[in-house]
């Protein structure tokens, strides 16, 4: 007697599908409470200042100061630091 193809197949797919079964797992995603604050923030505009500048600077003594009498060091300078 010959296998009835479509009863087996029939079978062998309830088979495969008891064995391969999918596991799917959920979980409750909960929302969580935020709370949100509003705040009135001022800004303070800044006075206008000068124009940032090299003798208005921290550097003004060095033009009375410096060997080279100047805000930055001369080739005169330069020698007599390396001749020592």
């Amino acid at each position: 007697m010959a296998p009835d193809h479509n009863a087996l197949s029939t079978r062998l797919c309830c088979v495969l599908a008891m064995h391969l079964q999918l596991v799917l797992s959920a979980e409750q995603i909960l929302k969580q409470q935020t709370t949100t604050y509003e705040e009135d923030i001022s800004i303070i505009p800044q006075e206008e200042r000068e124009p940032w500048t090299l003798p208005m600077s921290v550097f003004k003594p060095r033009a009375k100061e410096s060997d080279a009498k100047a805000y930055h060091d001369n080739a005169g300078v330069s020698d007599s630091f390396q001749e020592q």
